[in-house]
């Protein structure tokens, strides 16, 4: 059985449910009651919501900080700089990607949450690992998954030998 436990309720709040059971099911795993029970409660923050909130005042800093270095430079080199692949170089430095949940979060952030381990751990699904921003494209999303599942669903009821 996959999903959170009675004694974990703590770190799996309901915002952290629905990525942690698409891919405990896509795994092929069993979910248990109180994850069924928490996937069955309204949702109460979005997560575009709970993305901006995570980043907080990252945006705003980053800006100011590539505003600065932009000052910095001479008149020409400011004429031929990209704002968009300067805050996106800036952003591969910077931010974190959960494998599991895809949620970015400032590494400075992260570095706090460190488990033993030494692997970082998303502190919003509390299963996943953070990986570096650049590496985001490797992270399925939600509707990636629930396709993926609704395909093995579709080959398990035409009598397909799941794969």
């Amino acid at each position: 059985m996959s999903g959170c436990s009675p004694n974990r309720r703590r770190r799996c709040s309901p915002r952290r449910v629905p990525p942690r059971a698409a891919a405990a099911l896509q795994s092929g795993a069993l979910l248990s009651p109180w994850l069924l029970d928490e996937l069955a409660k309204p949702v109460t923050e979005t997560r575009e919501q709970l993305q901006r909130r995570l980043l907080g005042d990252y945006t705003a800093a980053r800006d100011a900080e590539l505003e600065q270095r932009r000052q910095a430079l001479g008149r020409w080199a400011r004429r031929r700089a990209d704002p968009v692949a300067d805050a996106l170089a800036y952003d591969e430095t910077h931010l974190l990607v959960c494998d599991l949940c895809a949620i970015a979060t400032p590494a400075c952030a992260a570095e706090r949450w460190w488990p033993e381990t030494g692997e970082p751990e998303c502190r919003q699904c509390g299963a996943g690992h953070l990986i570096g921003y650049a590496d985001r494209g490797q992270v399925p999303t939600l509707d990636e998954r629930l396709v993926a599942l609704r395909a093995r669903l579709t080959s398990h009821n035409r009598g397909d030998r799941y794969q």
